[in-house]
């Protein structure tokens, strides 16, 4: 055990991590939200379990994880604050859309999330002037990119802190397996 990051995997209960009843009031189609509902549920223990006061996601799409985050934070009552930060300004499905629409659109007057765009996380982390307490990486789909986003962000946590990332081995995929695994908008 890490002095600096004491919590394991071993140290989470599965029917405690894995919160089901998250996603039955998640509009899990309107967000257009690309994890597996297990991935949903392991995040929604994480953010459960660990009690976050300041989230740091990186790679935001369609912003699918962000309303995620955003609807755990409020069903928990919890009074966190979520950044975001994706390096393109447009989601690379449909470019008529922004980037983060669909939580945008589902929770519009948000006071608690803050989005950036355009720019490589090292470029404003820390302009941000925070430390987080909970981290979700899903940006590059592949390692090494995933790992060098880690080290960029490790300085910027809390003792205690919590990194989960998504995605590291995207590549393993062809275009067949990944369907039914996106949600795209609809027109």
């Amino acid at each position: 055990m890490n002095d600096r990051f004491p919590i394991t995997l071993d140290m989470f209960d599965p029917d405690d991590i894995y919160d089901s009843s998250i996603l039955e009031s998640f509009p899990r189609e309107e967000a257009s939200i690309e994890l597996f509902d297990e991935n949903c549920m392991f995040l929604a223990g994480l953010i459960k379990r660990s009690r976050p006061r300041t989230l740091l996601e990186v790679g935001v799409s369609a912003g699918g994880s962000s309303a995620l985050m955003l609807h755990v934070l409020e069903k928990l009552g919890f009074e966190s604050e979520l950044v975001s930060v994706d390096l393109q300004d447009r989601w690379f499905h449909n470019p008529k859309y922004p980037t983060g629409w669909a939580a945008k659109k589902l929770h519009p007057d948000k006071k608690n999330w803050r989005l950036y765009t355009g720019k490589f996380l090292p470029e404003i982390i820390e302009d941000l002037n925070l430390e987080f307490d909970f981290c979700f990486l899903d940006t590059a789909h592949a390692v090494p990119g995933e790992i060098l986003d880690y080290l960029v962000v490790l300085p910027f946590m809390r003792e205690g802190g919590v990194v989960a990332l998504h995605d590291t081995a995207l590549y393993f995929f062809n275009d067949h397996s990944l369907q039914g695994f996106c949600h795209p908008a609809s027109s």
